[in-house]
Order: structure tokens, then sequence, then C-alpha cells
């Protein structure tokens, strides 16, 4: 999600087919991806994690994103963003 959106959790549940989505709490965050908050990246994800991105994403020349690491952080240009990205672009900005 760009920095200067927040994501629409009808929209995002619609994408995903699951009313029942909501926001995890920090603790759920780590035991299902494996990172702590602030620190999750959409690459090297444990098992089983769906991985959805605004599409407003395909905009921007670059990303700077979650690196797994509280003192780092990844910038990719956006053509090798959706090169290494396995998830699905949708509409999930407000």
């Amino acid at each position: 999600m760009p920095g200067d959106k927040k994501v629409d959790m009808e929209k995002l549940r619609q994408a995903q087919g699951d009313d029942s989505l909501r926001m995890a709490n920090k603790g759920e965050v780590s035991n299902i991806t494996g990172y702590a908050v602030g620190t999750v990246s959409p690459f090297g994800l444990q098992g089983g994690v769906d991985v959805v991105v605004d599409q407003n994403v395909l905009s921007l020349a670059s990303l700077i994103m979650g690196s797994g690491k509280d003192d780092t952080l990844l910038k990719l240009s956006q053509a090798d963003f959706v090169s290494a990205f396995q998830g699905t672009f949708v509409p999930l900005a407000l």
C-alpha cells in the first residue's frame, strides 16, 4: 500500500472472498508472517500467506518496504518488484 493510502477493509474482504478478515494484532503478525510488526516484507513469508498489494504501487517508480529486520528497509524499482512479487495486485485503497 502506498504510504499515503489506507486499506479499505471491505475491498480486501471482497478481493479475498472472506468476510471475516480483520487487521491482525502484534502476536498474530509475528506468528503468521515470521516478522515483527513494522518489518513485514512481501517476500520470504512463511507458507500459506496470501499476499495482496494495492494496484496503486504499479504507478510508483520505486517502492520502499519492510525487509524483515527492524533496522533495514528494501528499496526496489517498480519493475524489479513486479518481477519478484508472487502475490496479487488489486484495488485496496480507500
